[in-house]
């Protein structure tokens, strides 16, 4: 999160020994750009130089079968002699964790990734979701997070259309888990609708909502 602001007036996101992360916006209300810089001296004089960037576009996609704001990655750079300190992973945690609160993450498809080796580990590192048979690779923000520890209530359908019960409560990949297990060899077809994680049988059923063949409800403070 943003500590203080730079002699520039830039706000400063992360910060250790010789380096900085700053992010392009100055009010720090809806960041696109994370650029790393570094303190060198250069005839006994210091200054700041640039040393990479993580620039990305806000862009509309289907996700979790709703239309949802991302920062698309438009393009990724650590300069050579700093490399493998971990700090292409601080560029991106340091935007991510900026991100307005309407944009679920960071985003690319793999067919654009200019680093086949590197950029998937940091994906991995910060624990990133795959769509699209793996075309496309999204880093939620923590807030989209905080989904995969809260505990669902699994409603499984019973036999009147529309209709639901049940007891159990898990963690969200535990209730998915549950739910797949029950139906061996068949790959379900997963959905937000509402505060509601529906489970389907096929695409065809996804056109009827009271087709779902299990629904994971949060549950609240309240129940």
């Amino acid at each position: 999160m943003i500590n203080k602001i730079d002699e520039n007036g830039f706000p400063i996101a992360w910060e250790s020994g010789s380096y900085r992360i700053l992010l392009n916006n100055v009010n720090g209300s809806r960041p696109d750009t994370a650029t790393l810089i570094h303190k060198e001296v250069l005839k006994g004089r210091e200054y700041w130089a640039k040393r990479g960037r993580l620039q990305t576009d806000y862009a509309n996609k289907k996700i979790d079968g709703k239309i949802q704001q991302y920062a698309k990655v438009y393009s990724v750079e650590i300069d050579k002699a700093h490399r493998g300190k971990g700090l292409g992973t601080r560029l991106y945690k340091s935007l991510l964790e900026n991100l307005p609160s309407d944009v679920i993450g960071i985003g690319s498809h793999t067919e654009n990734q200019s680093n086949k080796k590197e950029i998937p580990k940091i994906y991995r590192k910060l624990s990133a979701e795959t769509f699209n048979d793996g075309a496309f690779e999204l880093i939620k923000t923590k807030k989209e997070n905080i989904m995969k520890t809260n505990e669902y209530r699994i409603l499984r359908s019973t036999r009147n259309a529309g209709q639901y019960e049940g007891s159990q409560t898990a963690s969200l990949a535990k209730a998915k888990a549950i739910i797949s297990t029950a139906r061996p060899g068949r790959k379900l077809r997963w959905r937000q609708e509402g505060d509601d994680i529906c489970a389907y049988a096929s695409a065809e059923d996804m056109t009827d909502e009271d087709k779902a063949i299990a629904r994971l409800r949060l549950v609240t403070s309240n129940e």
